[in-house]
């Protein structure tokens, strides 16, 4: 379950930590960052199950899957709240998450190393560049979000021909997100032009 990365510093509050989100049929995981944990697993579950996660790897997963007990929430470093997004970081670049959507956490600088998790270096494609986000956060949805839009992402996973078709169907959200494999909210974006813009 930890796989070697379990670590409880001393005088930490206990809901602040870096957890995931694994698969236990596959392997396969999500990994994520919190300072209230009971509370960021009832977020995730709550949107899985409502069929609206921002994250459409984890959700489309989630829906293919006949048990979702296999998807398991786990709680691996337990760190102070300023250590978060570092910490995070650093398990993006030791145990590339496959639902991740980003492979940078929260946006901001380099991150030093943590001593639990070894060496990296400043030169790492997983690692951001110091910018004006240093020293904030992203909620949490807009993390989820985050990445490249366009059909040249190598994780989208629709095209722009299939985008221009999910425009000029008259037929549901939901039945259309089933369709093309991915959530009702990303089809609802696309048809109010949140996301896609440049297409059509």
């Amino acid at each position: 379950m930890t796989d070697g990365f379990y670590h409880i510093p001393s005088n930490v509050d206990k809901n602040c930590g870096i957890y995931r989100i694994k698969n236990m049929r596959n392997g396969k995981c999500y990994i994520g960052s919190s300072k209230n944990l009971p509370l960021r697993k009832k977020q995730h579950f709550t949107k899985l199950e409502k069929d609206i996660h921002p994250n459409v790897h984890l959700q489309r997963a989630w829906n293919l899957s006949d048990d979702k007990n296999i998807f398991e929430f786990q709680v691996f470093i337990y760190c102070r709240e300023d250590d978060l997004i570092k910490i995070e970081q650093n398990c993006f670049y030791h145990m590339k998450p496959d639902y991740n959507i980003s492979a940078v956490a929260g946006g901001g600088k380099v991150w030093d190393v943590h001593p639990m998790l070894g060496k990296t270096g400043s030169d790492s494609p997983a690692f951001g560049k110091e910018g004006s986000f240093k020293g904030k956060k992203h909620s949490f949805d807009s993390r989820l979000k985050m990445g490249r839009s366009g059909e040249k992402h190598n994780q989208v996973k629709l095209t722009e021909h299939q985008v221009l078709e999910i425009r000029a169907s008259t037929e549901s959200c939901r039945v259309l997100a089933k369709r093309f494999g991915v959530t009702s909210t990303s089809i609802s974006n696309i048809k109010n032009r949140k996301v896609w813009k440049h297409v059509g």
